[in-house]
């Protein structure tokens, strides 16, 4: 991954963490066979002992720029928002204090496990497979 100029790894390969029994967790065959998520379909590995300290990592190095875009184009209460692989959802969190009382969030994510933890009266979660179209199902 390239961030303003510098090049930098988030998380570890798929050959670290199968050789560290306590992170191999999943097999990419039972990622694949639960989340219809190949190697072709998602961008990372998504080992659930690396899941989190990856999207924390992402989230650190890339939400006060996101968040200013966001602030840039005037989002403001009672704008309806989607939010397309949200992950660890902080953006959506925090589209759900910029816009609320009014307005609603839709997050998406191939994987909804860590981003279905958060909990916000304006906050709608559903499974995404973007090549596949639409998503899926109501709040998980």
């Amino acid at each position: 991954m390239v961030l303003g100029g510098w090049s930098t790894r988030v998380g570890p390969t798929d050959e670290e963490v199968a050789g560290h029994s306590s992170l191999a967790t999943v097999t990419k065959e039972e990622r694949e066979a639960r989340l219809g998520a190949t190697d072709d379909t998602y961008a990372f590995e998504n080992a659930r002992a690396v899941q989190l300290h990856r999207l924390r990592a992402l989230e650190a190095a890339l939400d006060a720029q996101t968040t200013d875009l966001l602030d840039s184009i005037g989002l403001d209460r009672g704008w309806r928002c989607l939010e397309v692989g949200a992950g660890g959802g902080s953006i959506a969190d925090w589209l759900c204090h910029r816009v609320a009382p009014e307005g609603t969030v839709l997050a998406t994510d191939l994987d909804t496990s860590v981003l279905g933890e958060l909990s916000r009266p304006n906050l709608e979660v559903r499974v995404h497979d973007v090549p596949k179209g639409r998503p899926t199902g109501g709040r998980v």
